[in-house]
């Protein structure tokens, strides 16, 4: 692990680049995009050999797997696996969710559990030697924090990975009008991990 955490205050495609930049994406990497959504990462940076993923059948993606659980035959299939799963907490629900795949409410735990069966998941599909990138959140629900950045981070052992890097983002929204803020602003994270070679 690198003793630098970098601070970037663009947007995702803008961290791409820098990621690019740094070699954590080669021109000649396969890449998987795990989680596409409505692609905003690849804005200004599009691998050559980009597959993209989404569960939702409307996304424009090659394949409509679920993250949580690949094929077997997509096992060491990728150069670059990048995992950027609907982790907001708390909150109504609702279509004003449904750009970050948090439409339906569900529970704090259950949806903890999503992210941590999708990091598993991406962690068997990138190649021995290959990165994993992982974009996160520490969030505060039900009155208390929730370290997913550090929780990822502690468990990623388990599957053969080394965290080599990460970029701290800052809250990309306000505090909302009229509610007292009871604990620090927290904006997301990305972690690189990189998967040992076997």
């Amino acid at each position: 692990m690198t003793d630098i955490s970098f601070f970037h205050s663009g947007n995702n495609a803008a961290l791409i680049v820098k990621v690019a930049e740094l070699g954590y994406i080669k021109p000649d990497d396969s890449v998987l995009d795990a989680t596409v959504g409505v692609g905003t990462w690849w804005n200004l940076y599009h691998p050559e050999f980009l597959i993209t993923n989404d569960l939702d059948p409307n996304v424009d993606a090659n394949f409509h797997k679920d993250f949580i659980a690949f094929p077997d035959t997509w096992r060491d299939g990728w150069d670059v696996v990048c995992y950027d799963p609907p982790y907001k907490l708390n909150g109504t629900g609702g279509p004003s969710d449904a750009r970050y795949g948090c439409e339906d409410k569900v529970t704090v735990e259950d949806r903890k559990s999503l992210i941590y069966q999708g990091f598993r998941s991406c962690s068997r599909v990138v190649k021995p030697g290959g990165y994993l990138l992982v974009k996160v959140q520490d969030q505060v629900a039900g009155g208390k924090v929730h370290w997913l950045t550090q929780d990822i981070h502690d468990n990623a052992w388990m599957v053969g990975l080394t965290l080599v890097e990460r970029f701290d983002m800052p809250p990309a929204r306000p505090q909302p009008a009229g509610r007292r803020q009871l604990h620090a602003r927290r904006g997301s994270t990305l972690l690189i991990f990189q998967r040992k070679v076997k």
